[in-house]
């Protein structure tokens, strides 16, 4: 029944609150950006006899204006269309939709790797918001979780365009690398393409090369290992426990590993966060007529919404328990029927 008061209207109001994260190994900052929603509208248009008892807003709804507004309804009689002055009400709901702040992730809204001042190190982009898991997507030039290093180990410098020019040895590589040589047993020179005679008669084990100091030729272990006894053995580069608590780290290699987010956790490895399944879909909840609520990471279940019971198929199938208040409908209504939310 039309009417010439507006039936919707929709406001938007920004919240921000600031919060540290708990249960990872260092503090992390987190930062929301929640939106306040309010929605408006009016009840049906009805004959205003009925405002003299008890008319409400859905449940779910508060009540706005305290006095009924005049408004106009129609009624079909016989062939004629009856235009009525009747009343309604304005009712409005908030609801607060939950956002992180740009340059924060995930449901904790934890901040992207770098920091949120300093966003992979700014030469890449992060995948921020409530719902993405704040990986690091590195310009061409760079790698490493946070954008921090060079894309592999023969660039250097600022910009990750120097070449390194080490021809038998190990580089200073990386953003904050000079370029600057480690040479491998038997070779010197800034390039490490000249051969030293003085480690000539040296013969170092494996994972070690030959160095001289104060003229005097000895061993040192390669960058990586350290030396244990006589051997230089490879470090173990998960020992210093550089993942989140909820994930597991591989080495891949000396001095790299990978983390990776245990089962019902999302995250980049270093950082990892329960998953709640709620925010996708509703948790494969039918919207309408359930709430999902989280049981652990990575786990729901579904309840009926209130007014709402389990059917007799049992599951998901959530049926209204209410029947219509008579007064709500007009008296001209033919029936009154409950939504499959439980509103009428």
């Amino acid at each position: 029944m039309p009417r010439k008061i507006p039936g919707f209207l929709l406001f938007i109001l920004a919240t921000y609150v600031t919060f540290p994260a708990e249960g990872q190994k260092n503090q992390l900052k987190s930062m929301r950006c929640d939106q306040k929603l309010i929605f408006r509208k009016y009840t049906p248009c009805t004959t205003c006899k009925l405002f003299l008892g008890r008319v409400d807003c859905p449940d779910g709804w508060e009540r706005v204006t305290l006095k009924p507004e005049k408004c106009r309804y129609t009624v079909d009689l016989a062939e004629n269309t009856l235009s009525i002055l009747g009343c309604t009400i304005m009712c409005k709901k908030e609801v607060e939709e939950k956002k992180c702040c740009p340059g924060f992730w995930g449901t904790e809204c934890y901040e992207c790797p770098g920091g949120s001042e300093n966003i992979c190190n700014q030469h890449g982009t992060c995948l921020d918001g409530i719902q993405n898991n704040g990986t690091c997507i590195c310009d061409a030039n760079y790698g490493g979780y946070a954008c921090q290093d060079c894309k592999d180990e023969v660039h250097f410098g600022p910009d990750c365009q120097s070449v390194c020019e080490c021809q038998h040895g190990f580089c200073n590589h990386g953003p904050s690398g000079d370029g600057k040589c480690t040479c491998y047993a038997g070779y010197t020179g800034p390039k490490c393409d000249q051969e030293l005679h003085s480690c000539g008669d040296v013969i170092c084990d494996a994972n070690s090369i030959c160095v001289v100091k104060d003229g005097k030729a000895e061993c040192e272990c390669i960058p990586g290992y350290r030396k244990t006894g006589i051997k230089c053995l490879a470090q173990d580069p998960c020992s210093s426990s550089p993942c989140s608590s909820p994930a597991v780290c591989k080495t891949v290699g000396v001095t790299k590993y990978q983390c990776a987010c245990a089962e019902g956790y999302q995250g980049n490895g270093r950082v990892c966060q329960p998953i709640n399944p709620c925010l996708d879909n509703n948790g494969g909840c039918p919207i309408n007529t359930t709430n999902c609520f989280v049981q652990g990471p990575g786990k729901s279940y579904c309840l009926c919404k209130p007014r709402l019971s389990i059917g007799v198929e049992g599951g998901n199938d959530c049926r209204p328990i209410r029947r219509c208040p008579n007064y709500y409908c007009h008296i001209s209504a033919q029936k009154c029927e409950v939504t499959p939310d439980g509103t009428f």
